[in-house]
């Protein structure tokens, strides 16, 4: 049971003492991989575990050192004041060891924050965005459906702002099948000064991060000179905000938001830009349920160029860690020139509010001549299946739906074009913002993607 004396299942009590246990028995196997992988990769890992506790809320920690240890079990016979001594007295800048809380958004008590506990010296960030939900309001649209219950009452980042605090804001997927980055789980953007460990760490500790839903969306603003998850002071309540956003789809609005109050609304807030470049959305996936397909696909791009190209990738869901999905299959992916090579699987969609299909959003240089070549070499249902779709850019003005093998088989979806005009923005406007309050900037695209950007806080200044 927990502190304050709610029974735990003794279910729930034994797999997360046995995922500890193990924790502690691979840690030394789980360094070498990271420091094989940064070896080998151009990545940046920084190890990381959890705290779970019910009244404090659940807290993740991140090392900035690749051969951090884990802290002592405590004494078995005296309580584990562990995490309250790290939110008491902690220090990332110097300890080299960040926490914050996770997925907040649930009752106090039942692993939810705790904004009485909360230390906003010691702990920087939150996170606001996970597999487990949105936690930025309490109607934001992602909800918690998890088996740990709803959203909860002011345990989120808005409550935490009308209570006075500040921090700043992540999304991180904390997919329990080994999937980070599985598209619309959640992610982090960070402004950091340069590419490298003390770059990243920096800039988590300045608080220039951003939470997303999926897309990379960009964003990137000041209030008064003043830059994201800055405490400034101020002689006047007048400010001017100016603010930059790219995404990768279109742009559907704008959000500027003080504390818990959308004050103003920008809609389709598009940049005339006469560039001719153009995102355009791939997708894969559907067919019938529970009957997974196994992709290798090679996309090439004629008379144009591939600028860019941002994955939609989800990896096999799993909500509880019991949950038993079989086998796990890797997704491959590469770049080389104007071609994409990849190697992937889809499942069927097991309702029609989830999606297990993959994806990517290219963005192509050239637009009104470029041709899209799609070869496919698809195994479904025992059959192998072997398509070419050849697509002119400027000649997509509705999206395209192709089957690989009739009714209910498994589909293939080209998007509508999205100008690269049409998928960023520049924003200069006059707000007023009260003294001790704070301001932060929430930008949505039309496919529902959503970026939220760390506040800005005034504070009245004195002489």
């Amino acid at each position: 049971m927990s502190k304050s004396g709610m029974m735990i299942p003794d279910d729930v009590m034994e797999y997360h003492i046995n995922g500890f246990k193990k924790l502690r028995r691979l840690w030394p196997e789980y360094l070498n991989k990271i420091a094989l992988a940064e070896k080998n990769t151009d990545l940046i890992m920084f190890p990381s575990y959890e705290y779970h506790h019910f009244d404090l809320g659940d807290y993740t920690v991140i090392a900035k050192k690749r051969d951090t240890e884990l802290p002592p079990d405590p004494d078995s016979e005296t309580e584990d004041m562990r995490l309250q001594e790290l939110i008491d007295t902690n220090d990332p800048a110097i300890s080299g060891i960040m926490a914050f809380p996770h997925h907040i958004g649930y009752k106090t008590g039942y692993r939810g924050i705790n904004w009485n506990a909360f230390n906003e010296k010691t702990t920087p960030l939150i996170e606001i965005v996970s597999m487990h939900g949105c936690a930025e309001s309490h109607d934001n649209l992602f909800r918690y459906l998890h088996t740990m219950g709803p959203r909860c009452g002011n345990n989120t980042m808005q409550g935490g702002l009308r209570a006075g605090l500040f921090f700043g804001v992540i999304g991180n997927t904390d997919h329990h099948n080994a999937s980070p980055g599985s598209y619309g789980f959640g992610r982090t953007g960070i402004w950091a000064e340069e590419r490298s460990r003390d770059g990243i760490w920096n800039a988590f500790l300045k608080r220039r991060t951003v939470a997303l839903s999926g897309d990379p969306i960009e964003i990137d603003y000041k209030v008064d000179g003043h830059p994201m998850g800055t405490v400034y002071e101020s002689e006047k309540i007048s400010s001017t905000v100016d603010c930059y956003i790219a995404g990768c789809s279109r742009l559907s609005h704008v959000d500027f938001i003080i504390n818990d109050r959308t004050i103003r609304t920008i809609y389709n807030p598009h940049h005339e830009i006469a560039d001719d470049i153009t995102w355009i959305p791939l997708e894969f996936g559907w067919g019938k349920k529970n009957i997974e397909t196994f992709w290798k696909v090679n996309i090439c791009v004629e008379y144009g160029d591939i600028l860019e190209a941002s994955p939609r990738f989800r990896g096999e869901d799993v909500v509880a860690p019991l949950d038993d999905i079989g086998n796990r299959h890797r997704i491959e992916y590469a770049l080389c020139g104007n071609h994409i090579n990849l190697d992937f699987f889809s499942n069927g969609n097991l309702n029609t509010l989830t999606d297990n299909g993959q994806g990517l959003v290219l963005c192509i240089s050239e637009a009104s001549s470029a041709i899209v070549l799609i070869d496919i070499n698809a195994t479904y249902n025992g059959k192998q299946i072997n398509r070419r779709y050849s697509y002119r850019v400027s000649e997509i003005i509705n999206p395209v739906v192709e089957y690989l093998d009739g009714f209910v088989s498994p589909a293939v979806l080209v998007g509508v074009p999205v100008q690269i005009g049409e998928s960023c923005c520049h924003l200069a406007e006059n707000i007023d913002i009260p003294y001790d309050h704070s301001f932060y900037i929430r930008a949505f695209e039309d496919n529902g993607d959503f970026v939220i950007a760390s506040p800005v806080r005034k504070v009245r200044k004195v002489e």
